[in-house]
């Protein structure tokens, strides 16, 4: 045992700060993940972790390694590693997430869960009815309440969801065109970024829309075939892809495009997005079969890492930690990877329809604890569990609409999960009939569909 102690206290002398990523070798180029620390989700500064509760077990190791210090200074070395860089702070945010197992809400999040009733129908009801003919839709990042709603004619709304109340509308300038892009600021929360398939892009102010002025504050240069427009978490600039292999970066403040990068995939890409919490790290999906992470920090030259799928990708999303990415390729296939590498975690088990228009989403729900996935050529959404990928629910959208006789061709365009709400999603539905636009529903999986309260949609 004397021996032992000793050959402890050695080892501990020959390095006076024990290296945390010998412990956790995966997160080795986290700061290229996360980005340089500057700016949360929230838009506030966050150079400084000193306000980050400490974990025990790191504590604890730090007093194993050094047996002749103090809990209190092994803590205080532990946050000093932490703080002192840019890069260095960001692996902060992935030891945290053992804050999920801490976290208050996961019990009740877990005892929602349990006392479901499956066979239950949830409730669901319409929120953007037929004539606002909805194209798009996104969360504001603050307001629990208000949603922002692009339409295939080219006008963007602000919306009370809860209240299903339209507080505000602005109509793009020229001839009508869908709106496929929609982002908002994250500090300015009161901006808005749209982009149409016409290539045109602008900066609305909602507050302006909700007093009924000219809301539209910027026209960018137009990206032609738009198909998705992402900003970063500062604020500072914002990507653009569509029906081209390029990428083009936009400067917020400046108005111009900075730079184009050409030919990141064979194909295509259709949408792409810039991690939560990191202003150049971002990922692109195409129909070329690749998802891809790209630093701008390296003039996206060359990807970080590129995971293949067997059929053409739709779409690309991080978790709301960073800590994963979601892919969802054609006819079903979702997987999803380790963002800090691209090692893959899981692939869902939906079964595929062996067709090539069957394109697939899928977000999450309930922060980072399920995922939701619906396809164009289906009524039903299914969730799984993002931790072990195994099935929680399907929720069938088969027929009934705000008017009452919606056909039965009914299929999945869009989805979102709500950030505010556990276990609320809601759905963008279309028809293979020319007589029935499409419309929004907002679906609550703790409640159970009455048919006697109007607005409501027949779901099970």
């Amino acid at each position: 045992m004397r021996k032992l102690g000793e050959q402890r206290r050695s080892t501990s002398n020959q390095s006076s700060e024990p290296c945390e990523v010998a412990q956790y070798p995966q997160q080795k180029n986290d700061a290229r993940v996360r980005g340089e620390g500057e700016a949360d989700r929230g838009g506030g500064r966050c150079n400084s972790y000193a306000h980050v509760n400490v974990d025990a077990m790191h504590t604890r190791r730090e007093t194993w390694r050094n047996t002749n210090v103090s809990a209190e200074t092994a803590a205080e070395r532990v946050r000093a590693r932490y703080t002192r860089g840019a890069g260095s702070a960001q692996m902060c945010r992935v030891m945290s997430s053992s804050q999920y197992v801490r976290d208050s809400l996961s019990f009740v999040r877990s005892m929602c869960a349990a006392r479901q009733k499956l066979g239950a129908a949830p409730m669901a009801r319409v929120v953007a009815p037929s004539h606002f003919r909805p194209r798009q839709f996104e969360y504001h990042p603050r307001k629990p309440e208000e949603l922002v709603l692009g339409s295939v004619s080219g006008e963007v709304m602000v919306m009370n969801h809860q209240t299903r109340s339209v507080l505000g509308t602005a109509l793009s300038p020229g001839p009508p065109h869908s709106i496929l892009g929609l982002c908002w600021l994250h500090k300015n929360s009161s901006l808005v970024i749209s982009g149409a398939d016409n290539g045109k892009i602008w900066l609305y102010d909602v507050d302006l829309m909700k007093q009924g002025k000219e809301a539209a504050l910027y026209h960018y240069d137009p990206f032609e075939q738009l198909t998705s427009v992402h900003i970063n978490c500062l604020d500072d600039s914002f990507l653009v892809s569509g029906y081209s292999n390029d990428v083009a970066l936009y400067d917020l403040k400046i108005g111009k495009k900075i730079s184009t990068f050409k030919d990141l995939h064979s194909q295509h890409i259709n949408v792409l997005k810039f991690c939560n919490h990191s202003p150049s790290l971002f990922a692109t999906s195409s129909f070329d079969g690749d998802v891809k992470m790209w630093d701008l920090r390296e003039g996206a030259k060359k990807p970080l890492f590129t995971r293949r799928s067997d059929q053409g990708n739709v779409m690309v999303c991080f978790s709301p930690d960073d800590r994963y990415l979601l892919s969802s390729a054609v006819d079903n296939e979702v997987r999803q990877y380790l963002a800090v590498d691209g090692r893959e975690t899981l692939k869902l088990d939906m079964a595929a329809l062996g067709s090539e228009h069957n394109y697939t989403r899928s977000y999450y729900m309930n922060g980072s604890d399920y995922i939701i996935s619906g396809s164009c050529e289906e009524s039903v959404v299914r969730i799984f569990c993002s931790k072990t990928g195994r099935f929680f629910r399907d929720v069938s959208l088969a027929g009934g609409s705000s008017h009452g006789q919606g056909p039965s061709s009914l299929y999945i365009q869009s989805l979102r999960g709500d950030p505010f709400r556990h276990f609320h999603l809601s759905v963008l539905v279309a028809y293979n009939h020319p007589m029935a636009p499409s419309e929004m529903l907002e679906i609550n999986l703790l409640a159970q569909m009455d048919p006697s309260r109007p607005n409501t949609y027949f779901a099970a």
